[in-house]
Parts: C-alpha cells; structure tokens; sequence
C-alpha cells in the first residue's frame, strides 16, 4: 500500500453539502472573530482602552465555533474514537457496539437536547440578559447550542436508522 498523492485524496469541500459549508463557513469566522477581539483585549490592557465583556463574547463564539457543525461532525463520522479493543472482535460484535454507540449518541444528543430546551425556553420566557457591559440576551448562545444539538440528534438518528435496515 503505497502513499496517496495530494492528487488522489477526496477535496473534503467537494463532500459537504452547501449547508455544512455554510455552518462550518461560519464557524471559521467566528474562530477568526475571536482572534480579533482577544487581540483588541490584550491591545486594551497594553494601552490602557477597556474592551467590554470579552469572557462573555468569547464564551458566547465558542458556541458559534463549536455547535453548529455538530450534523456535520457526526454525519462525517470526525469524532474521536478508540478503536483499540474493538479491532479484536468479531465483525458481528463489532457491529452491535457500533448499534450501541449509536444508541449512546442518540441518547447522549436527547440528554443535551433538553437540558438546551429547557436553558432556551427559560431565558426566552423571562428575557434574561448576561451581566456587563454589553448585556447580551442570554436566549441567543443557548438557542445557538439547541440548534447544533438537534442537528447532532437528527444525524445520529438518521446514521442509525441506515444501519439497522441496511440503506
């Protein structure tokens, strides 16, 4: 088996549908985003000028960065996964531990699928703001966090789906 040339491997822009490469389009921007403002906090502190809130607009990013290519992540199967015992099964009891790591995802998607539900529908009822400067409504990060757990749920579910009857 030899090396595969750069010319031989898949353009992994050429697998993404037009919505992961807009979801994981964005969250390269928010990524860029929060670069900038980390160097406009440090440049603050240098020069003495006050950046507001920038734990919070970090904090708030990284759910940008982080959730939103979740359908993605798990469509695509990028999740790290230790295949060290598993290489020693059988090809039968490997596939039933792939059906109950999929089981696992799906539970592991509802699990944080509701807690989101229920941090989303609370600040949206209420209204509540983050504290500081700025005061971001609270409903945006976490309305952000339910969206990209839902789309995890609903790939993992269609991935167990196909498997379970052979499509």
């Amino acid at each position: 088996m030899g090396q595969v040339t750069p010319a031989e491997q898949p353009d992994p822009r050429r697998q993404m549908g037009v919505a992961d490469q807009v979801l994981v389009g964005r969250s390269a921007l928010a990524v860029a985003a929060i670069a900038i403002y980390l160097m406009f906090a440090i440049a603050g502190s240098l020069f003495r000028f006050e950046v507001p809130d920038e734990l919070l607009i970090v904090s708030e990013m990284m759910l940008l960065v982080i959730f939103p290519p979740m359908a993605f992540l798990v469509r695509k199967d990028l999740f790290i996964r230790v295949d060290v015992l598993a290489d020693r099964f059988s090809s039968v009891s490997r596939e039933r531990l792939d059906y109950l790591s999929h089981a696992f995802g799906l539970l592991f998607f509802g699990l944080l699928g509701l807690g989101g539900w229920y941090a989303f529908s609370d600040s949206w009822a209420y209204g509540t703001l983050h504290m500081g400067n700025v005061e971001l409504p609270e409903w945006i990060g976490r309305g952000v966090l339910l969206l990209g757990v839902c789309g995890g749920f609903i790939a993992q579910a269609v991935i167990l789906l196909r498997r379970l009857f052979k499509r």
